[in-house]
């Protein structure tokens, strides 16, 4: 399972992807004792990171392990904020709030939005948009 983990300052860890995942497993197995499968970048492009100060990373750890490394991880000496990521494509819409880009995990939406009119709904209300499809010839 794939955990973002945020904020790791860039001044300790490499820059590179082929150092980070053996920084970061050894990082883990010292301090966690527990081995990771894999580290990269949540962005990849070394040169945009090169004026940061700090990044978000990617560790791919068993599904066992996800309690124990969120919602925060001690990385580095310090503790970070991580969540578990979702997979999703620029193509998922989710019918709650009828965004693109995201699935139920990470719809931050209060409530429903009706896809006729774009107001929000009441929670469980299908039957409510249903009917106001009828009423607006929709």
């Amino acid at each position: 399972m794939d955990v973002i983990i945020h904020r790791v300052w860039l001044t300790a860890i490499p820059n590179n992807d082929k150092y980070l995942e053996a920084e970061v497993k050894t990082a883990f197995k010292v301090t966690h004792k527990f081995e990771i499968a894999g580290a990269k970048f949540l962005n990849p492009k070394e040169e945009d990171r090169r004026d940061k100060k700090a990044t978000s990373i990617i560790i791919r750890v068993q599904e066992t392990e996800v309690d124990n490394v969120t919602p925060s991880v001690l990385f580095m000496g310090k503790y970070k904020t991580s969540a578990l990521m979702w997979q999703a494509s620029d193509t998922t819409q989710w019918h709650k709030c009828w965004k693109f880009g995201h699935p139920v995990a990470g719809c931050k939406a209060r409530g429903e939005i009706c896809p006729i009119c774009s107001k929000r709904t009441p929670r469980g209300s299908i039957n409510a948009t249903k009917q106001h499809a009828a009423a607006t010839g929709r």
